[in-house]
């Protein structure tokens, strides 16, 4: 019957393997993740961060019109005459985390009505955009990292915090096919910029202010292309020290957040 069924589901133990985290930018997809009466019960190798991003598996949900509860149906017939009468003057924005599906049933709404479309990341998104179509982009894969950089420079970013498996999977640590060393063969700088801090350990290291971080930069891109840089400060001399040692490498990776962050940067 229908209570043997449901209680058959919840002693049923079922494994899925090579699940894949979403929980920050690493993409792991590693993940084996073991699902009793259709709630994760357990997940492994999983950081911090995967936690909270797979939790059990509920999707936490309510049907609210008008500040009270209400019924599904209602709620859509609500929403359906608010944005009839609104034509082209909807904007349809989309939340974090939404499934595939329904962000093409968004889009489907949109242009039914000649609407607006946005999301909750169009500001961080755009910023990266412009700079990629003003400047170029230079990019690759985290395979890409893991078998050939051998100079990783972590900029205002700590990626123990941020990407909590980065540096066994892909960073400094993995054995990989240009660099049979590991991390013996890496060179490791890191520049914390106010309080956005970055790796700790490194080979190289520098600390500056956020007003400190384009002049840096721009001293670093005049040492890059031979420029001799004068010798007015420590910081000046770090920044041609990092520039030169990147210079050197075969396959240089630099790692920085485009998320927002603790600072104000620009």
């Amino acid at each position: 019957d229908a209570n043997a069924e449901q209680a058959s589901r919840m002693t049923d133990h079922r494994q899925i393997e090579k699940v894949t985290c979403l929980g920050c930018g690493c993409g792991c997809d590693d993940v084996t993740v073991t699902v009793s009466g259709d709630r994760i019960v357990a997940a492994a190798p999983l950081c911090p961060m995967g936690q909270v991003w797979l939790g059990d598996g509920r999707v936490p949900s309510a049907i609210i019109s008008e500040g009270r509860p209400a019924t599904l149906e209602a709620a859509l017939s609500k929403a359906a005459s608010e944005l009839a009468r609104a034509g082209s003057r909807s904007l349809i924005y989309l939340a974090p985390d939404l499934t595939t599906q329904a962000q093409r049933a968004a889009l489907v709404i949109a242009d039914l009505l000649r609407a607006t479309v946005d999301s909750s990341t169009s500001e961080t998104a755009a910023n990266g955009l412009i700079a990629v179509q003003r400047r170029g982009r230079a990019g690759a894969t985290l395979g890409e990292l893991r078998n050939r950089g051998d100079a990783f420079l972590f900029w205002g970013v700590d990626p123990g915090v941020r990407y909590p498996r980065f540096l066994e999977r892909y960073g400094i640590e993995p054995v990989g096919t240009h660099v049979p060393q590991g991390r013996r063969g890496r060179h490791v700088i890191s520049v914390s910029v106010g309080s956005d801090k970055a790796l700790d350990g490194a080979d190289l290291s520098l600390e500056i202010e956020p007003e400190q971080e384009i002049p840096v930069l721009s001293l670093m891109r005049a040492s890059v292309l031979g420029h001799r840089l004068p010798e007015s400060s420590p910081v000046a001399s770090r920044a041609a020290e990092i520039s030169a040692r990147l210079a050197q490498a075969r396959y240089a990776v630099l790692v920085h957040d485009a998320e927002p962050t603790a600072e104000p940067r620009n």
